[in-house]
């Protein structure tokens, strides 16, 4: 236990604590730069900075706030698909404005106050081996043009993949500080955990409501809920749930509130594992089973002596596992998640082909041996080694005289796409100027009721040339949206280019009914993506699809050595804990052993939030309260 004077309230020796002069230069650089950004932020600024500011106002009077904000926001602050933004997302804001108040009002302590000098030792060499991979990645140098932070073949890339590690280690010194001001952090931080999950898994019911039903389990439809970083695939949907779904117990450990007990925790858990279910990844299925078995034999353990005279508190579990039972059942026995048990082993091979293909994909070099190929280089290796093989997708963005225009590359089919607001059963006016280096040319112009992977009653709109032009031309078209519904999915204008082997140049994209002023926002690309979102159907070449060979691609042997030096001290110290009774590490065991076992099937490092949540969560099981 803590001092008693370090109780749940501000102690006031630390309030009154004073920061450096450099802590609040410091704070100052990072609050103009936020403001610089939100400036220029493709939507509304002034509700941005009245967001920001409205925590900043909260965390100036509860030094704690962040420990349950940022958590609850990592799974919901991103609206790329809206702003077109890649690689700084709303998240990030609240993020660096959290480091920034900190050191402004010296918030912060050194983290050997609460984390043994070995252990940071080990995430301190991991840190430095990651920072090596980090320049590994953003070398050779790329110029700061209009396509460094548009896609994901940009060099910096490896910026977007780092960010992660970098916002879990400069919150350190903050949970040091928090952990000597308050309690019990490790209550706060699973009350942002449990927000988030919330409010994420409220959107997956909202998702599915409107494009499926709740209760078609036949259609081909794999939810993404507010991970829209799932435009290019991968699963950092079911990292997150796996992650997250054990603290759900320490709500029916820790509270006493019957209305809590009986209904809000089953719910929770009940929409939960419904979500888990309709990703419709088997890698997920069978990483719930385990992570169901670890939670429960840890919490077994843990109360083991008071079986006997608290026996009626276990009456929990079977209900637990009834309620698992009746939401899995029907979900198990539709014909879509059969059809993929049939294809598993199919499945299985394509995987570890790909596995051994991105080993192969690497530099015989010793220095990527140890250092690997860089973070976030995996898309534009995979690019250059299948060039002339089947090109992965592609999109440039051009400028030439005053004018910007958007190049649809040759390759796999990739989607650009911008949300609109138009009515159904109205006629539109679409213009648009192209050109094209081929005769053989074809651009596909829909609008769809879309989700991020499915698209639902598209209007398509081919233009196809008569012949080769060498200068611009304009084209024009009126599209009635007829056929659109008028329920709640989102509308979407989509441009594609159907042939795999020429590419299509676009500019000054328009949609204008009665009138009006253009539906189109940034339709010259003027202003680089903003607004413009792009999705793949083709998800191998954006990563390895599995934990460790993506680490070893990324990092290189000394990478993946530092890491699973760190995970399996992580595991032996919470095994050591759960011998001493401690339930969180019994949560925390559970969480990690779901999220490893996805790692199997997915890269979920190349997504930063699934980073930060992880190694936060590691951090601060590690914490030792009486290690000063």
């Amino acid at each position: 236990a803590l001092p008693t004077h370090l109780n749940s309230k501000h102690s006031p020796a630390l309030d009154r604590q004073t920061s450096s002069p450099l802590a609040k230069s410091c704070a100052i650089v990072i609050i103009a730069g936020l403001l610089w950004k939100a400036l220029d932020y493709p939507g509304s600024s002034i509700g941005l900075i009245g967001m920001l500011l409205l925590y900043a106002s909260i965390l100036r009077k509860y030094s704690f706030a962040w420990l349950i904000v940022i958590p609850a926001a990592l799974p919901i602050l991103d609206f790329s698909p809206w702003t077109g933004r890649l690689f700084f997302s709303e998240f990030d804001y609240f993020v660096l404005l959290s480091f920034a108040l900190s050191l402004w009002y010296g918030r912060w302590n050194s983290p050997l106050k609460i984390i043994k000098p070995g252990v940071l030792f080990l995430f301190a060499l991991y840190t430095l081996l990651y920072i090596i991979s980090l320049l590994q990645g953003l070398f050779p140098w790329q110029a700061l043009d209009i396509n460094a932070f548009t896609n994901y073949y940009s060099q910096y890339n490896a910026l977007r993949v780092a960010k992660g590690l970098i916002w879990a280690n400069l919150f350190l010194p903050l949970l040091a500080y928090q952990q000597y001001s308050h309690k019990d952090i490790k209550t706060y931080f699973t009350y942002g955990i449990l927000t988030g999950l919330t409010l994420s898994v409220f959107c997956s019911l909202w998702e599915r409501t409107i494009f499926t039903g709740l209760f078609d389990f036949s259609s081909d439809f794999r939810i993404t809920s507010t991970f829209y970083s799932m435009h290019t695939g991968g699963a950092p949907l079911d990292a997150y749930l796996l992650l997250s779904i054990p603290f759900i117990s320490l709500l029916l450990i820790q509270s006493k509130n019957i209305l809590l007990r009986t209904l809000f925790i089953p719910l929770l858990f009940a929409i939960s594992l419904y979500t888990l279910l309709v990703t419709y990844s088997r890698g997920s299925y069978i990483a719930f089973v385990f992570t169901l078995l670890i939670l429960i034999s840890g919490l077994f353990i843990c109360y083991r002596q008071q079986i006997t005279s608290h026996w009626k508190k276990l009456l929990w579990l079977p209900s637990f596992l009834l309620l698992t039972a009746i939401i899995a059942t029907p979900v198990l026995k539709g014909s879509f998640i059969q059809h993929r048990f049939s294809q598993a082993h199919q499945a299985a091979d394509t995987r570890t082909d790909h596995w051994l293909g991105a080993i192969a994909m690497m530099d015989s070099g010793i220095f990527t041996s140890l250092f690997g190929m860089g973070l976030g280089s995996f898309p534009r290796t995979y690019l250059w080694n299948h060039f002339s093989d089947q090109i992965p997708a592609t999109f440039l963005l051009h400028q030439e005289k005053n004018d910007s225009y958007l190049q649809l590359g040759a390759g796999r089919p990739l989607y650009i796409e911008q949300i609109i607001k138009i009515t159904a059963n109205t006629r539109y006016n679409l213009s648009l100027d192209y050109r094209m280096n081929s005769a053989h040319s074809r651009l596909s112009i829909s609008i769809c009721e879309k989700a991020i992977q499915h698209s639902f009653n598209c209007q398509e709109t081919e233009l196809i040339p008569e012949q080769k032009q060498a200068d611009w031309q304009h084209f024009t078209r009126t599209i009635n949206t007829q056929n659109l519904s008028s329920n709640f999915r989102p509308i979407k204008l989509i441009l594609r280019n159907k042939q795999p082997d020429s590419s299509i140049e676009i500019k000054n994209i328009a949609l204008n009914s009665a009138n009006k002023e253009s539906l189109i926002q940034n339709g010259s690309f003027s202003k680089g993506m903003d607004h413009w979102f792009f999705t793949s159907d083709d998800h191998i070449p954006w990563r390895a699809e599995n934990l460790w060979v993506q680490i070893l691609f990324d990092q290189g042997w000394l990478g993946l050595i530092s890491f699973m030096l760190i995970l399996f001290y992580s595991v032996i110290y919470l095994c050591q804990q759960l011998l001493k009774q401690d339930y969180y590490a019994a949560i925390t065991l559970s969480s990690l052993t779901g999220f490893f076992i996805v790692g199997i099937i997915d890269s979920p490092f190349d997504q930063a939030i699934i980073s930060l949540l992880f190694f936060m969560i590691v951090y601060i099981s590690l914490i030792n309260p009486e290690h000063k």
